[in-house]
């Protein structure tokens, strides 16, 4: 989840805006105070998401504080206290951030880039220990998820195979959000096609890019048919909606409603639309 999951804001009440917002905030100072500057500058709105989620299945309710931040030093902020969801997905943003950044230095071949993606590793090695310690069982299925992706990648394959690595490793962090065995189940299904629509967002983001650079990218056996891409996105967005229809939620689920049946399909008609744009304008 690398900026995918977001909710459709125009349908949010305040309540539940300023809920999501002092979420976001919350992880934001919890990284900080883990982890350091550093990791908070990698922080997208996909782990407010998570940690919403974390707190409803587990019927816990965040704390909210006002408080002073460096991007808000004047007027405090509404921000969630430290907590077991916000400590939880500041681990999962940490052991994800730390492949993401390996799988860059795979892709990425400008000595800027490179240089960057090798001076964030020094850093994440260290927090990337800290986090495997805390989830060692998360840790260990996304690195061997990782290995997979980077076969697929050489071999090719579906759409299916391609993008299971992605949906192994949304799986793993999904169900460490519960210890209770049902829970659990669910969630690592609703993990599972998560990680196939962000997969499949992330090469439509990608798309244009990849063929201008010769990188692979796995939309390119679609042949540009937006109607079966819009059908994929879909199916996963559907599963995803009935995996998490057996969750039993707290209060928030109306917050979390809102990434799931609007935000998603929101952000992948987005992502088709600018991407028919770009190609026209090409």
């Amino acid at each position: 989840m690398f900026g995918y999951v977001k909710p459709y804001t125009p349908r949010l009440e305040m309540w539940e805006y300023e809920i999501y917002n002092s979420a976001y905030c919350g992880l934001c100072k919890c990284l900080g105070d883990r982890y350091g500057f550093i990791a908070r500058c990698l922080l997208s709105y996909d782990l407010a998401f998570l940690t919403l989620l974390h707190s409803a299945v587990n019927q816990k309710e965040i704390d909210v504080c006002r408080q002073h931040c460096m991007i808000h030093p004047i007027k405090k902020k509404n921000c969630c206290k430290p907590c077991r969801a916000v400590k939880d997905c500041s681990d999962f943003l940490v052991l994800l951030t730390y492949h993401k950044l390996k799988d860059d230095l795979q892709d990425e071949h400008g000595f800027l880039r490179q240089f960057a993606v090798r001076f964030l590793l020094i850093f994440f090695k260290k927090y990337y220990a800290k986090a495997s310690k805390a989830f060692p069982e998360c840790s260990k299925k996304i690195s061997e998820a990782m290995k997979m992706q980077r076969e697929f990648e050489k071999t090719g394959g579906s759409f299916d195979q391609l993008s299971e690595p992605t949906a192994k490793i949304m799986q793993a962090v999904f169900e460490e959000c519960s210890d209770d065995p049902k829970t659990k189940m669910s969630l690592r299904q609703m993990g599972h096609f998560m990680g196939r629509y962000v997969y499949l967002c992330d090469a439509i983001a990608d798309y244009e890019q990849d063929i201008k650079k010769g990188r692979y990218n796995p939309l390119v056996s679609f042949k540009n048919n937006k109607k079966e891409i819009i059908k994929l996105g879909n199916m996963y967005i559907n599963a995803v909606s009935v995996a998490y229809l057996k969750l039993e939620k707290n209060d928030y689920s109306h917050i979390i409603d809102n990434f799931v049946y609007a935000g998603l399909k929101n952000t992948l008609d987005k992502l088709i639309n600018k991407s028919n744009k770009n190609r026209k304008r090409g």
